[in-house]
């Protein structure tokens, strides 16, 4: 069985029990709480193996409710610090796992994308939906004496490559169509600043709580 299909199989049972249990404790608040924190969590860990990005956001929010419900239940925090620490955990949580997952994340592709080649920037579309100038180029690049075009995974408004320059591509070598666009230097030092800095800030706020 395709580790696709598993997964897909593994969210509808998740999916469906989460809904059954919600149902069942409608009228007993804890447990209609954990049910969904629990059942949110498995489900968010479940997508981010599937490479969903909306993963990251329900796993967070799903250990952040598990863990207010608990501050709440055993009378360490009244219901608006509860509140305050399901928000500010959310945040923490997803900052911490986008950190950690794209650490994964980039070890992964860079493993099952491992011929590196430099792909020709053939075409630049311009995104329709948008009046500002973003581009999204168009690679062409040659295995085994195949042609193969790809486009760039985004919209770009800066850094624009020009037509006929060529640029490190990271490709599948059982499976030519798949390639892997490794980020630029500054960009990740950005976003894991931004991160860093957002899980600090939630930090900080979590621990006054408890003061």
């Amino acid at each position: 069985m395709k580790k696709e299909t598993i997964l897909d199989t593994l969210s509808f049972i998740v999916g469906l029990v989460t809904i059954l249990l919600v149902v069942f404790f409608k009228d007993k608040m804890n447990y209609l709480l954990f049910s969904l924190a629990i059942g949110g969590s498995l489900f968010g860990i479940i997508l981010i193996m599937k490479k969903s990005n909306y993963g990251y956001l329900i796993t967070s929010l799903g250990i952040s409710l598990l863990g207010s419900v608990l501050l709440y239940r055993f009378n360490i925090l009244d219901r608006p610090d509860a509140v305050t620490f399901m928000i500010t955990g959310s945040v923490f949580s997803l900052m911490v796992i986008s950190m950690i997952f794209s650490v994964i994340n980039d070890k992964v592709n860079k493993k099952e994308c491992s011929l590196l080649i430099y792909g020709e920037v053939v075409d630049l579309v311009k995104n329709p939906n948008t009046k500002d100038e973003y581009f999204q180029p168009i690679y062409e690049y040659v295995v085994d004496d195949k042609p193969y075009q790809v486009a760039h995974p985004k919209f770009l408004n800066k850094k624009i490559p020009d037509i006929g320059s060529k640029h490190k591509i990271y490709v599948n070598p059982k499976k030519h169509e798949d390639v892997y666009f490794e980020k630029e230097p500054i960009d990740k030092l950005y976003d894991y600043g931004i991160s860093l800095l957002l899980a600090i800030v939630s930090l900080i706020i979590i621990i006054t709580l408890f003061v």
